[in-house]
């Protein structure tokens, strides 16, 4: 398991953060790297702790919480226009 390529998913999504993850999050932008990057292993396993809300390794654990606090709570004004 390449723990460093997650963790350097993790700091590349944090990096370049999205203005809105509605429906998605950022984890499953950062699942999508590691697929894009054939590390499917990793990518399956990232997501599953992902969605269980915690790695159990104190680096990755402080990341999720970054990531975490990219996503906003609110629909963005494309999301609810014409309804």
């Amino acid at each position: 398991m390449n723990y460093i390529a997650i963790e350097e998913a993790m700091k590349a999504e944090i990096a370049n953060a999205k203005g809105s993850y509605l429906p998605n999050s950022p984890g499953s932008f950062v699942r999508d790297r590691l697929f894009r990057d054939c590390l499917w292993e990793e990518a399956s396993w990232f997501w599953g702790c992902y969605c269980r809300g915690g790695f159990a390794i104190v680096s990755l654990d402080k990341l999720m919480h970054e990531l975490n606090a990219l996503e906003k709570a609110t629909m963005p004004d494309w999301g609810t226009k014409g309804t």
